[in-house]
């Protein structure tokens, strides 16, 4: 959901809010804002539960509402047409 494909870009709501996660975790105040998952492991153990709550809920409210990019669909037919092979890259988060 990177924007490569699909309208939607997930990333800056996933940072902004996980920060937001961070910021009221007791722990989390004062952390580097860097990677999330290092962040998140930094966190207190409800407020890794929260950030994963998070995640998931954001990644699945973005996958019910996704839409296809214009010219999407004939990109990977072109590639299909081309013999060129295409892979599907995904960064599940463990639910």
């Amino acid at each position: 959901m990177d924007g490569t494909l699909i309208q939607l870009n997930v990333v800056n709501e996933l940072i902004q809010r996980i920060y937001q996660v961070a910021d009221e975790d007791p722990l989390g105040k004062c952390l580097e804002r860097d990677d999330l998952d290092v962040m998140i492991a930094k966190l207190s153990p409800e407020g890794q539960r929260k950030a994963k709550k998070t995640i998931v809920e954001i990644l699945q409210r973005h996958v019910d509402n996704m839409t296809i990019q214009e010219g999407g669909p004939e990109l990977v037919a072109f590639l299909a047409r081309n013999g060129v092979k295409r892979a599907v890259l995904t960064r599940n988060y463990e639910r």
